[in-house]
Parts: C-alpha cells; sequence; structure tokens
C-alpha cells in the first residue's frame, strides 16, 4: 500500500481546525535539492520557526553546504520563510538561541568559494528574525563544522561545537565563549574525538559541563560515557552511563538530581538487528531510577537522528521521537519505515505511543514540545526517483492526533504492504499483531483470508486476477480495523 502524497509548494501548507485549543497541520517541503532540518524553535505567539539546510548534490553522497533559511509556522499552519544574506559565502546553520533582548543568534559554520577553511558564523537577528549583524571565526582547515549547543551565562554564551575531517564518521569537541556581540574567545579542542553529535548539560549550580557521548574513540574504552569539564573547559573526570549503545544521544534535566537521557541498544537475547528507542532516567551519581523502550522485535528501531529527539517544557509531559525499521544507508526499493512518537511523565510510563506513515521509507529528526500542550515534530521521507529526502512536519495535539479537517498526507499506520502494485506475492509488515487479513475485490467478495500472530510475512496470491482489491487487518487488543485498496498487475 502506497498513500499519495499531495505535492505541495514551499508557501503552501493545510489549514488545520481548531481542537481543544490546540491546532494541528502537517506539512512536506518537497523540491528537488538536498535538504534537512535539524532544528526548531516556537516564539511567544505559538508560531514555530523550523531552520533549513541545503546543499549540493544527492543524500548518501558528499556534499557542499549553500544556504540555510527559516520555515515559519504560524499556529494554523501557514508558512513563509525567512532568508539570510551573506553575499557568495556558502553557510549552513543549525543552532538558535533566544537572547537577552528578545532577538536571537544563529549559529553554524560557513566557508567562503573555493576556500578550504571552515569559520564559525553566527547572525545576530531582532525579535521578527531581521538580520542584524553577521560575525565569523576562523576555525581552520576542516571538512565540516556544527554548533551542539548553547548556554546562556552573565553577558555571554557558553558554545559547544563539533569540527570534524572527512569522512565526518567523527567529530572533536570544541568549547568557547561568545559575547553578545557574536566575539568568540577562549577556544579549547579536547584531544578525544567523539561519534557525531554528542549532547551536553550544565550542572546544577552551572560550575560544571557534562559531555554525553555514546562513545569517545580512545577515550574510557569507547563505551557510553559522561564526561566533566569546568567552565575554562579542564577536564576533570568521566564515568560510565548506567546505560546506552549507540548514537543520537538527547540529554535533559529532569530535577536537579535527576536527568533524562535517550539511546539505541539491542532488545535482551535479540539479534544484531533488534534495536529499541530506551529512555532512561538516572540520578547525578550515574545510577538508574526508571526507564523503558520502544519498538517491536526483530525489527532496528531508533531514536530520531541527532540531540533534539527528547523534548518537554514540563518533565510531567515528555514528549519523543524516533523510527521503526531504519535502514543504515540508502534504503531499497520497496523498504518502509514508521515515525515513532509518543508522549510519557516523568516515570516514564507511557501517556499515548504511535506509529505514523509505513507506506515509504521515513527517518525521524527531532520533536519540539508546544506551548499549547502538544508537540511538534520533523521527519523525512526518501525519494528514489531524486535520490533526495523531502522534510515532513507534523504538528500533533495532546494526544498525539493529526485533527486537520483536510484529507491528511501522513496516516497513523499499523500495517504496510509492497510491492506497490503487486503480481504474485504481497508482502507486509505490521507494528501490532492482528487476528485476521482479508482482501475484498471491487464487489465487495472476500477472495483472501489468513490468520495471522507474526508481524510480517508473505502471502501467495497469484490465482487473483488484476485490478484493485481492498484490504481490512483486524488487530488485537481493541485496536481499530485498518482499511485500505492496494493494485494487483499481471
Amino acid at each position: 500500500m502506497k498513500a499519495v502524497l499531495l505535492t505541495m509548494l514551499l508557501l503552501f501548507s493545510f489549514l488545520s481546525e481548531d481542537m481543544l485549543a490546540q491546532n494541528t497541520f502537517e506539512f512536506e517541503l518537497n523540491y528537488p535539492t538536498r535538504k534537512y532540518s535539524f532544528e526548531a524553535i516556537e516564539d511567544e505567539a505559538e508560531n514555530i520557526y523550523a531552520l533549513i539546510s541545503e546543499g549540493t548534490g544527492v543524500d548518501f553522497a558528499p556534499s557542499t553546504p549553500t544556504k540555510s533559511y527559516l520555515l515559519k509556522f504560524n499556529p494554523n499552519g501557514d508558512t513563509s520563510t525567512i532568508h539570510f544574506n551573506l553575499g557568495d559565502t556558502l553557510f549552513r546553520l543549525n543552532q538558535m538561541v533566544k537572547d537577552k533582548h528578545n532577538g536571537y543568534y544563529l549559529l553554524g559554520y560557513a566557508q567562503p568559494i573555493e576556500e578550504e577553511e571552515v569559520f564559525l558564523v553566527i547572525i545576530g537577528t531582532d525579535s521578527d528574525f531581521n538580520q542584524l549583524w553577521t560575525k565569523y571565526h576562523l576555525l581552520g582547515n576542516y571538512y565540516r563544522a556544527a554548533v551542539d549547543k548553547v548556554f546562556e551565562f552573565d553577558n555571554k554564551y557558553m558554545l559547544l561545537f563539533a569540527t570534524c575531517d572527512f569522512p565526518c564518521t567523527s567529530s572533536y569537541l570544541n568549547f568557547a565563549w561568545m559575547d553578545t556581540t557574536g566575539m568568540i574567545s577562549d577556544v579549547t579542542t579536547f584531544e578525544y574525538r567523539t561519534q557525531p553529535m554528542p549532547d551536553y548539560l550544565l550542572s546544577p549550580d552551572s560550575s560544571q559541563l557534562w559531555v554525553f557521548s555514546m562513545k569517545m574513540f580512545g577515550f574510557y574504552g569507547s563505551y557510553p560515557v559522561r564526561i566533566k569539564f569546568d567552565t575554562t573547559f579542564q577536564y576533570i573526570s568521566a564515568a560510565y552511563l548506567p546505560d546506552g549503545d549507540d548514537a543520537n544521544t538527547s540529554v535533559r534535566w529532569i530535577s536537579d538530581t535527576t536527568f533524562l537521557y535517550s539511546y539505541n541498544k539491542l532488545r535482551s537475547n535479540s539479534t544484531s538487528n533488534d534495536d529499541e528507542m530506551y529512555l532512561m532516567i538516572s540520578d547525578t551519581s550515574l545510577n538508574a531510577v526508571h526507564y523503558d523502550y520502544y519498538g517491536e522485535q526483530n525489527s532496528k528501531d531508533v531514536c530520531g537522528f541527532g540531540s533534539n529527539n527528547i523534548d518537554f517544557i514540563s518533565p510531567d509531559s515528555i514528549f519523543f521521537i524516533g523510527y521503526r525499521n531504519q535502514k543504515v544507508g540508502i534504503p531499497e526499493p520497496g523498504r518502509v519505515s514508521w515515525l515513532m512518537t509518543g508522549q510519557t511523565d516523568r516515570q516514564l510510563q507511557t501517556r499515548y505511543f504511535k506509529y505514523y506513515g509505513g507506506d515509504r521509507y521515513y527517518d525521524a529528526f527531532y520533536v519540539l514540545a508546544t506551548r499549547d500542550g502538544g508537540s511538534f515534530i520533523c521527519g523525512s521521507w526518501y525519494n528514489h526517483d531524486t535520490h533526495i529526502s523531502n522534510p515532513i512536519f507534523l504538528k500533533l495535539n495532546e494526544e498525539g492526533l493529526i485533527t486537520a479537517s483536510s484529507e491528511t498526507f501522513m496516516k497513523e499506520r499499523n500495517i504496510a504492504f509492497w510491492p506497490v502494485p503487486f503480481s504474485s506475492q504481497l508482502t507486509y509488515e505490521s507494528v501490532r499483531p492482528f487476528s485476521s487479513l482479508q482482501l475484498y475485490d471491487n464487489m465487495g467478495r472476500l477472495v483472501y483470508e489468513t490468520i495471522g500472530w507474526e508481524l510480517n510475512g508473505s502471502i501467495v496470491v497469484d490465482h487473483l486476477d488484476a485490478g484493485i482489491y481492498h484490504y481490512k487487518v483486524t488487530f488485537l487488543n481493541n485496536i481499530l480495523p485498518e482499511t485500505g485498496r492496494i493494485i494487483k498487475t499481471r
């Protein structure tokens, strides 16, 4: 089964209806340029600004950054764009921070055309993101750089940024101070490399910086670790995390004595292709307090890419995003995946857990907890015709639902079929156990039925004539049946 995705222009999106004072909407950014988004921010008027970066070439290939811009969503889901002028300099922005005067800093890296050296770039804006000034700081002869995190102190900011050499399978940790005018000082580089995109916390008294990495190369046995530095960026100590296995960790304080972090790990007593997305709450002495995991057996189910796959305004409502059936590298034609999103309380008791997609291959990126009690999530789907992924954005209500009045292109789905169209054999993959799978012809006659308990498998249907068929899947545990249509060819 393949849902019809509506192609939308950059300045068009679906309008939404208001439900319990919560607007929901969806938007697909579909144009033939390599692009992605790792960061979004919400202002006091409940406008959401997603940071979009563009580059040359296609996905899964070397690329040169070209520019970044903001995609603004008003509370109804209407969109507009905000662009920045850096002349002919190539640049990529990946962090946004609100300053003390209701303006913003946008940070990333820049590279003048035909030069090999890269620079930190900082753009200062007013409250409407109008560009006021731009500052550059030379980093050196690196392939890439990225600002991972910014912490605010009195009249200055602590910057945590990464630099890497091609092909950027690991990166160097860098620390610096920035004043309110964008001037950089006291740049320090840690001698060991980390997996890309570690995450960071300030200690409760702001006297220490804690770095969380799922793997530090050549340091502490390359296991998940918390590294402590003082605010002059001098190393203090390191210790193993209570649990963890793979990259893409996000870390947030729950209280002065506990923090939440996300990670990927093999399910206990499972195969090498059965990762799950884990959430764990630890105390500051690195003792596990609560944990839970999300995904299905015999499937690689992982955190959203980057360090924003968990978020909350209040720790009583924790939002997370990941994806099921991950493929490392280019997904083969016909492969499908699902966005996983959910909400828990501060003890990690699940309030809801939902799958969206299942009709094509999706990646998950970030979740933003919104002021109205809902969430804003970002993923992308891979287009085999253009070899480029198209970002998708979903504004969900407090129950994790899209309630837009118009036809939606992102469905909450529990089962997928391929290939589409099919001929002699139809393969299925379900995210939930089901009791029966039925096929009906266009006259409403039952032509095939199977009793199912397996989450994935194939059925032989070469005896059926070519045409349109309608399926009905009945799930266990009182979940509503799922219906749709698929096409058979000779």
